[in-house]
């Protein structure tokens, strides 16, 4: 981006997004606050060293990319029970939709790739292309992961009957 840094700007406009998603991984307020204060540093790293983003929706892509790999990076390392990063919008968001709220600990038994995939496509309600940006994958093994999620979901529920 062209435009001057300004550090006030940018905790101002992603603080609560970033703590959101990786309180949603890690479950844990002083986890989730280590992780917005390491996703700024590395921003401002980023920065420092000449790279620039293409405009705003690749900066927050990039943001919620870092965030969700430094969340998943501490779930690894610390041997916490790894959970899907539903924050309390995307409950109520599943909720307004009339599902039933056990769905979330079925989309849970996923493996985590599926589940960051599901997190990511129906919860935030970004497409394919976003997802791929965001996750640091093609298209196609976005929409591979979204089909086979959804098998093995069926499946999941299929057996629970």
């Amino acid at each position: 981006m062209n435009k001057t840094f300004d550090s006030r700007e940018l905790v101002y406009k992603y603080t609560d997004m970033i703590y959101r998603i990786a309180f949603g991984y890690l479950r844990n307020k002083e986890d989730a606050e280590d992780i917005v204060q390491e996703v700024f540093f590395r921003y401002i790293k980023h920065i420092k060293f000449g790279r620039a983003f293409n405009d705003e929706e690749h900066e927050k892509n990039w943001l919620i990319r870092v965030t969700t790999n430094l969340s998943c990076n501490k779930l690894k390392n610390s041997r916490q029970v790894q959970c899907v990063p539903f924050d309390d919008d995307s409950v109520q968001k599943i909720e307004s939709y009339n599902k039933d709220i056990y769905l979330l600990e079925d989309i849970n038994r996923l493996k985590d790739k599926y589940k960051s995939v599901f997190q990511l496509f129906y919860l935030r309600d970004l497409n394919v292309a976003q997802v791929s940006k965001v996750l640091n994958i093609s298209e196609a093994a976005v929409r591979t992961r979204l089909k086979r999620g959804r098998e093995y979901l069926k499946l999941i529920l299929e057996n629970e009957e």
